[in-house]
């Protein structure tokens, strides 16, 4: 019977807004509606995390984790990012994300196995679709637009790329035997999704 929920990943579970400038914790970031079910509940996500910085986060909580835990993972969003400033810098050069989608997936799958050598049961996120306008502005804030709109090609590649990486996430679910919990769907089949990011 699972008593304990641990959550892991990046600003999205963590449940920070971007606000003016920065980034607010939302009420609720600590789901009291999983406490008031009796679940202990810990948010062990951190603001702006790759999967990288997931492993050592997940290392220091892995003597916690038992039968009675489920692990909800959601990575993926910051990894598949970009040095937008070397990119406004260097618009004719190769780019890479912090993380390619391959070690990406290898690093997801090695964490989610040692999650589950403790017994504990293992929940992944799709990533949360991105509105490519709002993202756009903010990656070029500060930085020469036109310069990033020249190595981008479009502006929809930001959404085609996160897509991609939230592909990569749903089939790594299945191939884990992990459940998938689905954040895209929500929005996306909401006619003012963009509202609601």
């Amino acid at each position: 019977m699972i008593t304990r929920i641990e959550f892991f990943g990046d600003s999205i579970v963590r449940g920070a807004l971007w606000v003016d400038g920065k980034f607010r914790l939302r009420p609720g970031k600590d789901f009291p509606q999983l406490k008031d079910m009796g679940f202990e509940v810990r948010n062990n996500a951190v603001i702006g995390s790759t999967i990288r910085k997931g492993e050592q986060v997940v290392d220091r909580r892995l003597e916690d984790l038992d039968e009675h835990t489920l692990v909800i993972m959601d990575f993926g969003g910051n990894d598949c990012d970009h040095d937008w400033q070397a990119v406004a810098d260097t618009p004719d050069e190769v780019h890479l994300p912090k993380l390619g989608v391959q070690e990406f997936l290898s690093r997801y799958a090695k964490l989610i196995r040692k999650v589950q050598a403790t017994g504990a049961k293992v929940a992944i996120c799709s990533l949360v679709p991105l509105d490519q306008e709002k993202f756009f502005d903010f990656i070029s804030k500060g930085k020469d637009p036109d310069a990033i709109l020249h190595w981008l090609g479009d502006k929809d590649i930001l959404y085609r790329w996160h897509e991609n990486y939230n592909r990569a996430v749903e089939r790594l679910a299945l191939s884990m035997g992990c459940a998938l919990i689905d954040l895209r769907d929500g929005f996306l089949t909401r006619h003012n999704y963009k509202s609601l990011i």
